[in-house]
């Protein structure tokens, strides 16, 4: 989104619905991050379809490409949608014990993201 007067190079995303499914592929590209609150998670926002409102309904969604973020080079961003919300949860895989949330800290004014994935609406 654009509510914190973040400013971007690039803003693209699309999606295909078939029935109940939603095939999302975005590349976001800052110049800018304004006034986000550095130390919440990043979170990618305006999905067209809210997801499904079931406990079990949780998606992933996987990075093809990252740059400009403050993370080591053994991490990677991940993202993933838990029920009845319209936005990504962004992620970042630093342990072997799993993931842990991606901070607009690690976000640089020139951060750079490609992700793509799937999830269910009602």
């Amino acid at each position: 989104g654009s509510g914190e007067s973040q400013a971007y190079n690039t803003q693209v995303g699309r999606y295909t619905k078939i029935g109940n499914l939603v095939h999302v592929q975005f590349k976001l590209v800052t110049t800018d991050l304004g006034s986000l609150c550095t130390s919440k998670q990043a979170r990618i926002v305006g999905l067209p379809f809210t997801s499904k409102n079931e406990a079990s309904a949780n998606s992933a969604f996987a990075s093809g490409s990252a740059n400009g973020f403050a993370v080591d080079a053994d991490e990677s961003v991940i993202g993933a949608i838990i029920p009845n919300v319209a936005y990504i949860e962004l992620g970042l895989w630093e342990a072997t014990t799993g993931t842990d949330a991606f901070r607009i800290s690690e976000w640089s004014d020139s951060g750079n993201l490609t992700m793509a994935g799937s999830y269910r609406t009602d």
